[in-house]
């Protein structure tokens, strides 16, 4: 194995604990309802994200973000800018 194979292999590491990392940050944020973290995690180029199952909406990010919960007991949607 060479020097650029090391460093391809070392680069592929590296991205592989970033994606990890990234996991586990989701699963904490997701199973402790912190909503607006779970939005940040998503590219600021991102469009839209939901988790319909588990009663979340998402459309856009930055200043005209909005945040839709959806509350389980009532089926009601609840925004949050």
């Amino acid at each position: 194995m060479n020097l650029e194979d090391l460093e391809k292999q070392d680069i592929l590491v590296e991205d592989i604990q970033e994606i990890e990392n990234l996991q586990r940050m989701y699963g904490y944020f997701f199973d402790s309802q912190q909503a607006q973290n779970v939005v940040d995690l998503f590219s600021d180029n991102a469009e839209s994200a939901g988790i319909e199952s588990h009663g979340y909406s998402w459309a856009g990010k930055g200043s005209g973000a909005s945040i839709g919960i959806t509350s389980a007991a009532k089926g009601s949607p609840c925004h949050r800018g």
